[in-house]
């Protein structure tokens, strides 16, 4: 028993001395900061108030020495005052600005960031930036570090700076340098920059608008995905390819202007941008990927470029206020719900030059009356215009080798085959035409208005699934179940 209360007494013990320690610590830390500011960084007097019985510039280390206008000295910091050499300066500060006074008046100046704030290395005569010591809101990274020009930007994550200022000796800044930024509201970026690597921008969650420089080809993976407060980003026109997910996630986002030189916008490059209203897409691009603007809920109408060729699956799935969609005659496929779910879409003229519509292509898109196929037309799909409520039926040019459409019916050319039935003809009671030999899976499938179909003699196959069992009641009670009827 007295074994177990020592050894109680001993892990109490050992528990209250840590907390002191940490204590004492915490207290000591507290201390250094009062009395050793973070002052390790460079000054320069405000440009505004130039007094020559000051130092123009300063820059304090950790071992105890500064440079005084370039001259080395040392310093030392007491509560309320400062030793540079044999001069002693009241002084007070805050992370941003520091004054100095003394018999002769007071001198204001401004943090210009420092080599001692900074963890850096050299690599092919240039400074690579991979860390930033302090919590300043507005910071102004120096033209130099170690004597040579900061060339590259590998991390400066930091959940304090508002404001950031890049040098123009900055050519690269490196993939994930400034994610989760969450308080940054403005950067200014360099002229010398090439390229946004990927998730650069990823999750700067304040940032509100964005100057890309002249000289940029490129925007890579995630750059600015889930910036949830940008409303407008100025691209430039050298401006050449949008990575995938660039801009995924931005619901402020309104208007995007391309360059004439983006000739690529990848898989989800604008997804769920939901407040987009424009977009103006430029006559060289040749590929838009899959959900390049899936649920881009504000956008109206989209005219896709003479030169485009690809055009991803979803790409635009989910655009509910989309009325006018003019498509080019380089596409040859439009793929599976690229259009799915564009609820207020009421026309569209397929372009010669179209061999395929893929599944789902315009399902779900209720509003959608008026279809005209072109005589390049192929390949499509039963599902492509699947709960299409309003759509009774396509309008196919004469000369189309492969299809027809009549009787509120998408037919093989010849009549043998039964392709699709439009349910937007609301019929209650429907006969299949005459002549046909082949029902196709998924003719009928959700047809929910029909209660009566009569099948003629001819037809000797109907393929497994061809007529669905009606799911989807549009109106209660539920009509009763579809009763097929062969023709006597």
């Amino acid at each position: 028993m007295r074994k177990m209360k020592k050894r109680i007494l001993w892990i109490l013990g050992s528990v209250v001395g840590a907390v002191l320690l940490a204590l004492l610590t915490l207290v000591v830390i507290c201390r250094i900061r009062c009395y050793f500011p973070d002052y390790i960084s460079a000054w320069r007097q405000d440009s505004q108030f130039i007094s020559a019985s000051f130092p123009a510039n300063l820059e304090f280390f950790r071992n105890g020495f500064c440079t005084v206008d370039g001259v080395e000295s040392n310093y030392k910091f007491s509560k309320n005052t400062v030793r540079i050499g044999e001069k002693k300066y009241g002084v007070s500060y805050d992370i941003n600005h520091m004054t100095l006074s003394n018999t002769s008046g007071s001198a204001s100046y401004e943090s210009t960031g420092s080599a001692e704030r900074y963890r850096y290395r050299i690599e092919n005569g240039g400074a690579v930036v991979t860390y930033h010591y302090g919590d300043q809101a507005i910071l102004v990274v120096p033209n130099t570090l170690g004597g040579v020009p900061v060339t590259t930007i590998e991390s400066l994550r930091s959940h304090s700076v508002a404001s950031l200022t890049l040098p123009n000796s900055v050519t690269t800044i490196a993939s994930r340098a400034f994610w989760l930024n969450d308080n940054m509201k403005e950067v200014v970026l360099p002229e010398s920059l090439h390229g946004i690597a990927d998730g650069t921008f990823e999750k700067c969650s304040a940032l509100k608008q964005i100057v890309i420089p002249e000289g940029v080809i490129f925007i890579g993976e995630k750059a600015f995905a889930e910036c949830t407060a940008l409303e407008s980003v100025d691209l430039p026109s050298s401006l050449e390819t949008i990575g995938e997910s660039a801009f995924e996630f931005c619901p402020m986002l309104k208007s995007v202007v391309l360059s004439n030189h983006v000739t690529v916008i990848h898989d989800s490059a604008f997804r769920n941008c939901v407040a987009l209203k424009s977009v103006s897409l430029p006559n060289d691009l040749t590929s838009i990927g899959s959900n390049a603007f899936w649920n881009c809920a504000a956008l109206t109408e989209i005219t896709l470029p003479t030169h485009l060729s690809s055009l991803g699956s979803a790409a635009f799935f989910n655009c509910d206020s989309l009325e006018k969609v003019v498509l080019t005659s380089t596409i040859t496929e439009l793929e599976g719900s690229v259009f799915d779910s564009c609820s207020a879409l009421k026309r569209i003229v397929i372009p010669n030059g179209v061999t395929t519509i893929d599944d789902y292509a315009f399902a779900h898109c209720s509003a959608l009356e008026n279809v005209l196929i072109p005589k390049t037309l192929s390949n499509l799909s039963a599902k492509a215009f699947w709960d299409c409520s309003r759509l009774a039926g396509l309008t196919i040019v004469t000369d189309n080798p492969a299809y027809v459409c009549r009787n509120n019916a998408l037919l093989s050319v010849d009549d043998k085959t039964f392709c699709y039935y439009f349910d937007g003809s609301q019929n209650s009671s429907y006969t299949v035409p005459s002549g046909v030999e082949t029902i196709i899976t998924g003719a009928f499938t959700d047809c929910t208005y029909l209660q009566h179909m009569i099948i003629p003699e001819g037809v000797t196959d109907i393929e497994y699934n061809a007529i669905e069992v009606v799911r989807h009641c549009r109106a209660f009670p539920c009509p009763p179940v579809l009763r097929i009827v062969p023709m006597p």
